[in-house]
């Protein structure tokens, strides 16, 4: 939970993933606000990144947050 800077740093997580041979099958993520264009913009490369949603539950506290559930699938379930 990095309290927003999640839309300018996401495209960074696939970069250094890639770069140090990690494989993150599991994100839990807390999004705040929902800006656009960043929040398409990350929804879609998730789902170009092989992840889809597995749980979505609004943050009781405050409603402008939403936590979210990625869960990466193998290309052949996503067809």
């Amino acid at each position: 939970d990095c309290e927003g800077c999640e839309w300018d740093q996401y495209l960074e997580w696939f970069e250094d993933w890639k770069a140090t041979n990690v494989i993150v099958r599991t994100l839990l993520i807390e999004l705040h606000k929902s800006p656009l264009p960043q929040a398409p913009d990350f929804f879609q490369k998730m789902l170009e990144m092989g992840y889809v949603i597995f749980h979505k539950e609004l943050n009781g506290l405050n409603a402008e947050c939403v936590e979210y559930g990625f869960v990466m699938l193998h290309e052949d379930f996503q067809k």
